[in-house]
């Protein structure tokens, strides 16, 4: 893990202002998004300590634990923050670790550590989007539909966590086979012996399922993606149209900082039900994506509970998304 902070800024130093200290926690060496936050940050009187959790370059950071309870340290230096934000999802089956010898046991190091910095600062800092729990929560799939849908949210008919044996014997029909969890993810390769990172691309149907655990997911014919980003009671949309044939599968992933996003304005309606779903789940800050059918229909299908919003919008959009969550924290 890398460990850095701004100093804060005060036009008088003889002045005694209040600090705001947060912790930003985040698995990209090169945080975009972050680092546009923290350009809002520095305007004001906050210290931001950022725990780059894919590199292990810097231990100036650390958890004591005594018999006067648990404490964390930077620099030595006992250290209370009064935020800690989850600037990327918490999960680290993602890092490349590049220069680790094991870079499987840095990864494990780096889940137990961030789980223990949950654990210990607990009730006493604001989390933001949510606590660990709640972002957890948010992650998961079952537990997420099924609440966007009581929250009045358009969902795919069915969704299947399974191999593809469990699959058939629940519904024997072709389904939209889906990575579950992260679609990239690092791994060992046993026939290569080495790491690699892997991805899967979509499928309609059982090709390659093999034994290996999908999520499988009722296809939904649409004409349009919608990707949003939701900070507090604030919601941001763009649209990209499809130009291929309906009744041809496309995966939506790949239009990925495509200039073909156009900026869009979500149903009245549906920008509710969001709103109730980020309540529900307990965050302040989300990317839900939908997909649009050929009557209008948005049909909820995912939610980075973390938010993923950098090149997707405008230039525009992306500060006042930034100025935003920079509010948030410093709330």
């Amino acid at each position: 893990m890398e460990f850095s902070w701004a100093p804060p800024r005060s036009n008088n130093p003889k002045q005694e202002v209040k600090v705001k200290r947060v912790l930003a926690i985040s698995h990209l060496s090169e945080d975009v998004q972050l680092e546009s936050v923290e350009e809002q940050l520095k305007l004001s009187n906050t210290k931001v300590i950022k725990l780059l959790t894919n590199s292990f370059r810097s231990l100036d950071l650390g958890l004591k634990s005594s018999v006067d309870g648990v404490e964390l340290f930077v620099d030595g230096v006992k250290f209370v923050p009064d935020v800690v934000w989850y600037a990327t999802h918490p999960r680290t089956d993602s890092l490349y670790c590049r220069g680790y010898r094991f870079p499987g046991e840095h990864r494990s190091a780096a889940t137990q550590f961030i789980v223990d910095l949950h654990y210990a600062l607990d009730s006493k800092v604001k989390w933001v989007p949510g606590s660990f729990d709640s972002i957890s929560r948010s992650d998961s799939k079952p537990i997420l539909l099924h609440l966007a849908s009581s929250c009045g949210l358009e969902i795919p008919n069915v969704t299947i966590n399974g191999n593809l044996d469990a699959k058939t014997k629940i519904l024997d029909e072709r389904l939209y086979k889906k990575k579950l969890g992260f679609p990239t993810v690092v791994s060992f390769d046993k026939r290569s012996g080495v790491e690699v990172i892997t991805t899967t691309t979509n499928h309609l149907g059982n090709r390659n399922a093999g034994k290996e655990v999908w999520q499988w997911q009722s296809p939904v014919e649409s004409v349009a993606h919608v990707r949003c980003c939701l900070v507090e009671d604030q919601l941001w949309s763009v649209v990209w149209h499809r130009k291929s044939p309906l009744k041809r599968l496309y995966d939506y992933r790949s239009q990925q900082y495509c200039e073909n996003w156009q900026q869009y304005i979500l149903p009245s309606e549906v920008t509710s039900s969001v709103l109730r779903l980020a309540e529900r789940l307990r965050i302040k800050i989300a990317c839900p994506e939908f997909l649009v059918t050929c009557d209008g229909t948005h049909v909820f299908i995912d939610m980075n509970p973390c938010g993923d919003w950098a090149g997707f919008f405008n230039e525009t959009t992306n500060r006042e998304i930034s100025k935003s969550i920079s509010q948030l924290l410093l709330k």
